[in-house]
């Protein structure tokens, strides 16, 4: 356990806020949301379209594909077989494969 004026390290955290190692989430998150668009507009599908699919509103896949909208991870488990790829497809870093 820590003390109580320490916090735990996460994982990629360099240590205090703003200083940290890596990429920041919004990055990671807009790289998560072009996947995404990328995988959407292979089979020719509108936000409209996979919104319905999936049972979300538009402007949340929208969201989503910018960033704006932190996905979580059972959704994008179910993006995942609805495009019939493997999660790890969907969150994996650039270059990182």
């Amino acid at each position: 356990m820590w003390k109580s004026n320490e916090r735990p390290q996460r994982r990629g955290d360099g240590g205090p806020r703003g200083q940290g190692v890596g990429v920041s989430d919004t990055a990671i998150y807009q790289e998560i949301g072009a996947r995404i668009r990328a995988l959407r507009q292979k089979r020719n599908l509108t936000q409209k379209e996979l919104a319905q699919w999936i049972g979300v509103p538009q402007n949340t896949v929208s969201r989503w594909e910018t960033g704006a909208y932190q996905i979580a991870i059972h959704e994008l488990q179910v993006l995942a077989a609805l495009f019939g790829v493997p999660l790890s497809a969907m969150i994996e870093r650039e270059g990182r494969g």
